[in-house]
Order: C-alpha cells, then sequence, then structure tokens
C-alpha cells in the first residue's frame, strides 16, 4: 500500500470513528421534544383539574357541566383545552367525563387525552431509530394523559386505559369550543 493509500484509509476510519460517536451522543438528543410534549401534556391534564377542583369549591362541590364553564369563570384559558398533536391536523379537545363532583371516589379518572399516537415522531425518524436498535418513546402504540379526581395524572397505554373503562364504565365526552377557540 502506498503512503497515500494508507492516509484515505486512516482519514476514512477516522471519519467513521466520528460518525459512529455522533449517531451515539444523538439519540438522547432527539428525545429531547418528545419528553417535552409528553410533559407538557402532562402538566396540562394536572392544570384542568386543579380547575375543576377550584370551580368546585364555589359550586358546592360540583364540577361543571362542560370544560368550557372553567373557561366562562375565567379559571382557565381556551387553548389551555387544546392539543396540537403536531400531525398536521387542527388541536383536538380533552375528554372530559361529566358527572362527577369533589365528593366522587379519589380513583374516578376525570378528564383524558384523546389517544395520542407516536404523533411526535415521524415516520422517517421512527424507522431510523428501528433500525439503530434505539428505544421508542413515546411507545409505537397509542397512549393517553388522563387525570383523576384526586389529582393524580398518569400517562398510560391506551390498552390499559380500556381495561380501567371496562372494570368501571365511564362516558367521556369531547369538549366542544366556540369556534375562536384558538384566539385566547
Amino acid at each position: 500500500m502506498s503512503r497515500f493509500e494508507r492516509s484515505i484509509s486512516a482519514l476514512l476510519c477516522l471519519i467513521a470513528a466520528i460518525f459512529l460517536g455522533i449517531m451515539m451522543v444523538l439519540p438522547p438528543f432527539t428525545r429531547i421534544g418528545e419528553m417535552d410534549f409528553v410533559i407538557s401534556q402532562m402538566l396540562r391534564c394536572k392544570t384542568i383539574v386543579a380547575c375543576l377542583h377550584a370551580y368546585a369549591y364555589d359550586h358546592d362541590g360540583k364540577y361543571p357541566e362542560s370544560l368550557n364553564e372553567l373557561v366562562a369563570s375565567g379559571l382557565i384559558q381556551k387553548k389551555d383545552l387544546l392539543i396540537d398533536l403536531r400531525d398536521g391536523k387542527p388541536p383536538v379537545t380533552w375528554l372530559y367525563r361529566l358527572g362527577l363532583s369533589l365528593s366522587s371516589p379519589a380513583d374516578e379518572w376525570v378528564v383524558a387525552s384523546p389517544p395520542i399516537a407516536n404523533t411526535v415522531v415521524s415516520d422517517r425518524e421512527r424507522k431510523r431509530r428501528e433500525r439503530a436498535g434505539g428505544l421508542q418513546y413515546p411507545p409505537k402504540l397509542p397512549w393517553r394523559v388522563a387525570g383523576r379526581n384526586d389529582t393524580v395524572i398518569e400517562r398510560m397505554p391506551e390498552e390499559k386505559f380500556h381495561k380501567t373503562l371496562t372494570r368501571r364504565p365511564m362516558q367521556f365526552s369531547p369538549t366542544e369550543l366556540p369556534h375562536d377557540a384558538g384566539n385566547h
């Protein structure tokens, strides 16, 4: 091998080593946006449940007939009732369980997000991670954020949410917002 060929080989090995190093460090940084999305939805859910409690303290322990009453009473803004799934579609609203109050059992689900299926990660990014052997976060399966009457917030797979509903049937209804919902 000539000196030139050895130099090229060494340079290619160096480039490959740098590339592998970058690929090992990059996945944790790409998950930051996903973690931010999950945490923001959990905080939003916690805020909604806290606002329901505040409303109930002023209304004989009863929760409102609609989440819109929280907006009307000034406890929350309309935009906080919307979830942008980052999938190019219009934002969706939280599901709200009617008929509960402060005196309802603590483990009753009060609000829940619609199913969220890996909308934060593009298909291309997901496939790249699968080839690289990286963990899926959020998981491939749909998941929800749900808040209980005792203000416990949980991120759970859709399957677990439905098992909970099977044990104790609950009816959730979507929040109907006025047409200017994104203006506040």
